[in-house]
């Protein structure tokens, strides 16, 4: 346990005299918060305290550098003694750094001062929490409650594109700025507990504790179980938030957090239709979604943010989407809802354009799947040897760095290099050989006697939307993108893998190749040679 601090390196130590670093004398830490007045750093004039939790307290103050309104966030004195209080305090700042979104609450600095207090230096924020509005409110419209997690949806899908997952979505931590209306601002705050997987150091859990961690109310029930994690575990949580802005109360009620935990685990979530009066009334498609957030099972729900986007913005006209999501939607094109494909029948033949392109280079894995079962049965009829595979194969996707989303039931995609260029050919053949793997395992666990199922995939390079104008990724390729992802699929045999010219050449002859055809382009006279990828060893 740390009792000094140095004011010059700004350590904490046990009990010594003098600094063994810099020799500087040792100074007892604090064991009061800093008052009113106090200049931290000297910059930050602490005004007055606006909030207060377990662990922290926060100031409006004055950046008297900058000459700018901020919030300081100081962290309990009594804590500081405790090095992973410490860095538990950090991860909050580092993590919204690393994100750095408009719908993520900003982060100008954090550190130790040369007083021993530990702070976070934040944008100030005014407008009021989603906690207090529902408190106050009760039920919220139906479209109002859209609005508030189509910008949400924003924010996850910027985190979950870097491999972050919140694990603490609520109330409390979604902050709304501005008149309700396509104008209000949603500001997700809060990444104390956020699971990194990019970095083990942001995620390591406390000595001799589990990494089970967030709110009981809204955890999902592979979260409580301590299992590993993926976007889909936030998703449960916007399910949560779903069904309380749309009736003022949580699925699940309790005091107890155990008696909640063990609800979320096994008791059957009340549909919207249960609880609402009768004279309210919500759209189908909405009471739809919300059961599908609440799924117990991770591959029983929305598969992925950039989906659920597409559905929530469907539902509203776009006069009354977010205005910043409109405005990209008009420098583009076409006033569409951001999916990928459409749901129509004719779903092949057109794409959403949600933002300028902009040169950012992916290569984009598509699979599609037939299952004679699944096409007698409908969508529920998946096998579950087949969706276990599914699943299996999404977990070594984002692990290796991919996004998924999933158009349509009946395919999946991989983007690969929105966020980590693609180097090489050793890249490139690797994302060929999640496809290969794929329809490997499908023929291995996936069928059983008078089962077939059939994979079909390919593999192009495009070019996707700039990620610092706030797309999700789901929407990033254009009409010629897509329609040649449609030739390229219609033109593989079953079982096949196919790859596009310009990942032909990225490849640059790692693998053996065999010519399949062409697929046309923007003219009339352009084509593309397209490969089928030989049976290799290695896969």
């Amino acid at each position: 346990m740390n009792t000094r601090f140095c004011p010059s390196c700004r350590r904490n130590f046990g009990n010594l005299t003098r600094c063994p670093q810099d020799g500087e004398r040792l100074l007892p830490l604090p064991i009061d918060y800093p008052s009113a007045g106090t200049v931290l750093d000297g910059d930050y004039q602490l005004l007055a305290p606006m909030a207060a939790g377990g662990m922290s307290r926060v100031y409006r103050a004055s950046d008297r550098h900058h000459g700018r309104p901020v919030a300081v966030k100081v962290l309990d004195p009594r804590l500081a003694a405790h090095p992973y209080t410490i860095d538990r305090f950090y991860r909050e700042a580092r993590v919204s750094r690393l994100l750095e979104h408009a719908n993520v609450v900003e982060v100008h600095s954090f550190g130790p001062t040369p007083q021993g207090h530990h702070v976070i230096v934040m944008e100030l924020l005014g407008g009021e929490s989603l906690g207090s509005v529902i408190r106050r409110l009760g039920r919220l419209p139906w479209q109002r409650a859209l609005h508030i997690v189509i910008e949400l949806c924003d924010a996850l899908g910027h985190a979950h594109g870097r491999r972050v997952v919140h694990r603490d979505v609520k109330p409390e931590n979604i902050q709304l700025l501005g008149a309700p209306g396509p104008d209000e601002r949603v500001k997700l705050l809060d990444f104390g507990v956020a699971y990194v997987a990019a970095d083990a150091s942001f995620s390591a859990p406390a000595p001799g504790s589990t990494n089970v961690s967030g709110t009981p109310a809204y955890m999902s029930p592979e979260q409580i179980r301590g299992q590993p994690l993926d976007g889909r575990s936030d998703l449960y949580a916007i399910g949560v938030l779903l069904f309380e802005m749309l009736t003022g109360q949580r699925p699940f009620l309790g005091d107890d957090p155990v008696d909640v935990c063990r609800k979320q685990l096994f008791e059957r979530p009340p549909l919207l239709s249960e609880v609402l009066p009768r004279s309210i009334r919500v759209p189908a498609d909405l009471q739809t979604l919300v059961k599908e957030l609440l799924a117990k099972s991770p591959r029983s729900r929305v598969p992925g943010v950039g989906a659920l986007l597409g559905r929530l913005m469907a539902m509203l006209p776009p006069d009354q989407w977010p205005t910043r999501l409109r405005a990209k939607q008009q420098r583009s094109g076409p006033t569409r809802a951001p999916t990928l494909w459409d749901n129509a029948p004719s779903r092949r033949n057109t794409v959403d354009e949600i933002v300028r392109p902009a040169k950012t280079p992916v290569v984009l894995l598509h699979v599609e799947i037939e299952c004679a079962e699944r096409a007698a049965h409908g969508a529920a009829a998946w096998p579950e040897s087949v969706d276990q595979v599914l699943a299996k194969w999404r977990a070594v996707i984002e692990e290796t760095g991919g996004f998924i989303q999933q158009p349509e039931p009946d395919s999946m995609q991989a983007v690969f290099g929105l966020f980590t260029p693609i180097q090489g050919a050793d890249e490139v053949r690797e994302v060929v050989g999640h496809a290969a793997r794929l329809r490997d395992m499908l023929l291995q666990y996936g069928t059983r006697p008078g089962l077939q199922v059939a994979l079909r995939a390919c593999v192009t390079r495009a070019e996707v939307r700039d990620p610092e104008a706030g797309v999700d990724i789901g929407a990033g390729l254009t009409a010629a993108d897509a329609g040649v992802v449609n030739q390229v699929v219609r033109m593989t045999p079953a079982g096949g893998v196919v790859v596009t010219a310009p990942v032909a050449q990225l490849l640059g002859g790692t693998l053996e190749l065999e010519p399949l055809g062409h697929v046309p382009l923007a003219g009339p006279a352009d084509a593309m040679p397209v490969y089928l990828v030989a049976e290799i060893d290695g896969f």
